[in-house]
């Protein structure tokens, strides 16, 4: 099985892996959730609070 480069992606949420060099901006939303901007993708997409530390460390 092939795995995607740490480095390049991170899970924000059970099922969805985003590219780290898409992502515009990450916003609180509500009860734990924030919302994921990527570049030409028009609707954000939910991540759950468990997978926030991570996506913001590595983000800064």
């Amino acid at each position: 099985m092939t795995r995607l480069p740490d480095e390049y992606f991170l899970q924000i949420h059970r099922g969805t892996l985003v590219n780290v060099n898409e992502v515009q901006r990450v916003d609180e939303w509500s009860h734990g959730r924030f919302q994921v901007y990527l570049r030409g993708m028009a609707p954000p997409l939910i991540m759950r609070r468990r997978f926030a530390a991570r996506v913001r460390a590595r983000l800064g």
